[in-house]
């Protein structure tokens, strides 16, 4: 049988080549724990690692605007939709764009992304084709039954969906359309979730990018979404369907096809990392159940054991203060994009606290 790929979308940020190691280790660890899962040695016969990487595209962009950030202002302005506010924070920051900082680093790449055609579209024509080169390798369209999964994060949750919805749907230039029946993913663990946010088209509620049993509807067997209450990135319009999103059909699937996953244990102060989340059991025990299909696969004692072992590891933790801290900033974040940037801003503060 082959080897049920798992595809991770990094977010905003400074990546390259080995980026998801530790989510994959984790993972791995994780998956060990349980009788029915495979042991550590096994793990990499059952599962592939997928590794997308799209930072590239936001460096070259950012070199370009390095001798001369004039040119990105002037297309903010010209784009016709970048608010006032994200274009003064631009233009308060233009001189040090030829410098890395947490600005020019990770928000530029939100502003880039969701206000920058030019940028935006290559950012999904090369996600598509390395998600689509790793299927077509190990088999897919091919009479081959091949199973996969996709975990983005942040940012990445953004680029995720409006990439494969376009992968599926059509409608993109460059971008090859697949077939839902030969090609579409079992699973999607949705990780500090912002597509909503910052969504252009496809509108996030209306996309194919949602769990259905029909394939013209909705491309995944399961759409997980995790999110940290101390995480203040996920509160400008959180993502958060209406029941009418799955269509009835689907609605009724015991377990749920749709899975919200909140979460509250704190073991580093970096909540809002893909790490801290995956190595959470609520998070990686929704997981492996939704890629193998079946709630049985970890056992609700296990399920059970797991969760209690977790709680008490994080009790152990002392991070009162930061706790407070973070959840302060989570609870008084805005709902626009600019409440993104400024609430970022401040959780990089306590980052380095």
């Amino acid at each position: 049988m082959s080897k049920h790929l798992i595809v991770f979308v990094h977010g905003m940020g400074e990546y390259t080549k080995g980026w998801s190691d530790h989510s994959w280790k984790i993972l791995k660890e994780s998956a060990a724990g349980f009788a029915e899962m495979p042991k550590k040695t096994d793990f990499d016969t059952k599962f592939q690692r997928v590794e997308v990487v799209y930072d590239h595209i936001f460096e070259n962009y950012r070199g370009r605007w390095k001798e001369d950030s004039s040119q990105l202002i002037s297309l903010l302005q010209q784009s016709g939709g970048t608010p006032p506010a994200i274009l003064e924070k631009v233009v308060k920051v233009s001189a040090t764009l030829g410098k890395d900082n947490f600005f020019t680093t990770h928000l530029l790449d939100v502003v880039m992304y969701r206000y920058l055609s030019l940028v935006r579209h290559p950012v999904r024509v090369s996600v598509a084709q390395q998600i689509a080169k790793a299927l077509v390798d190990a088999g897919a369209g091919n009479n081959a039954d091949i199973k996969w999964s996709i975990i983005p994060h942040s940012l990445g949750t953004s680029v995720a969906h409006d990439t494969l919805h376009y992968m599926f749907a059509g409608g993109q230039s460059e971008i090859d359309v697949l077939k839902a029946e030969s090609f579409a993913p079992q699973c999607g663990l949705f990780v500090a979730n912002v597509s909503r946010l910052l969504q252009d088209i496809p509108d996030v509620y209306q996309s194919l990018t949602r769990p259905s049993l029909d394939k013209s509807l909705g491309i995944f067997q399961y759409y997980l979404n995790s999110k940290h209450i101390y995480d203040p990135f996920i509160r400008p319009k959180p993502f958060a369907p209406s029941s009418s999103w799955l269509d009835s059909a689907t609605s009724v699937k015991n377990p749920s096809r749709f899975q919200q996953i909140e979460i509250n244990e704190v073991l580093d102060k970096n909540v809002h990392a893909l790490e801290h989340y995956l190595q959470n059991p609520k998070v990686h025990i929704a997981l492996f159940r939704a890629m193998y299909g079946m709630k049985g696969v970890i056992s609700d004692l296990e399920e059970d054991i797991a969760l209690q072992a977790f709680a008490v590891k994080a009790a152990a933790v002392r991070l009162d203060a930061v706790k407070a801290e973070l959840l302060k900033l989570a609870e008084s974040v805005g709902v626009d994009v600019d409440a993104l940037l400024n609430a970022a801003e401040a959780y990089n503060a306590i980052m380095k606290f």
